[in-house]
């Protein structure tokens, strides 16, 4: 279950290409992704694409190249074992002359760190006694 939501908006640039895409940082701490929540408003009528990506490489949808088209729809998935770095971008294209802006909300849970072990946390007490 989420822990925590996280809120971005993406506006991509007009003129912008699938060769030359506007790449906008949804940057988080490393977190495990329930949920993704994606509102994009009436306007780009099929001028606009985007696709969620992590370090440049499609994740949704996951076909490499490939972009979301769509205009004044709200998109709601339950996710479940994408990569959890957090180094996550929205890469779109926008042959119109407007700028659109997309909104997205995130909902995490937080990832585990495991911390590094001292190697005096491991040492008997009774070991320590008897010297």
């Amino acid at each position: 279950m989420a822990q925590e939501l996280w809120s971005f908006q993406a506006t991509i640039t007009a003129g912008s290409t699938v060769f030359a895409p506007t790449r906008v940082a949804t940057k988080m701490p490393p977190r495990q992704v329930d949920r993704l929540e994606i509102v994009v408003p009436p306007g780009p009528s099929g001028v606009m694409g985007f696709a969620v990506t992590m370090s440049g490489v499609n994740v949704i949808p996951v076909q490499p190249g490939t972009f979301m088209i769509t205009d004044n729809e709200r998109i709601a998935w339950d996710l479940s074992n994408l990569p959890n770095s957090g180094d996550w971008q929205v890469t779109g294209f926008n042959g119109g002359v407007f700028d659109h802006t997309i909104y997205l909300r995130w909902l995490v849970e937080v990832v585990p760190t495991r911390s590094a072990s001292s190697p005096l946390t491991n040492i008997s007490l009774d070991l320590l006694s008897s010297t």
